[in-house]
């Protein structure tokens, strides 16, 4: 099997006006993360989650999601 992580990203409002959501979701997002990493993984291979910060502006989450 490949031991290489299968690779998933998350752009969630860390900072700005709607902060309180998009923390909880990365937080929801990382806890479903480590019990599928808890379980062997995802096809036998660990999941690394990537989360970047939206700040709650779309000129900033349009830029993030071409780096994801």
């Amino acid at each position: 099997m490949d031991p290489k992580p299968i690779k998933i990203g998350l752009i969630a409002e860390l900072t700005g006006p709607l902060s309180f959501m998009g923390i909880a979701n990365a937080n929801l997002t990382t806890m479903l993360v480590d019990d599928v990493n808890a379980t062997g993984g995802l096809l036998g291979r660990p999941v690394e989650l990537v989360i970047e910060d939206g700040e709650t502006t779309d000129s900033v989450a349009k830029a993030k999601a071409a780096k994801l």
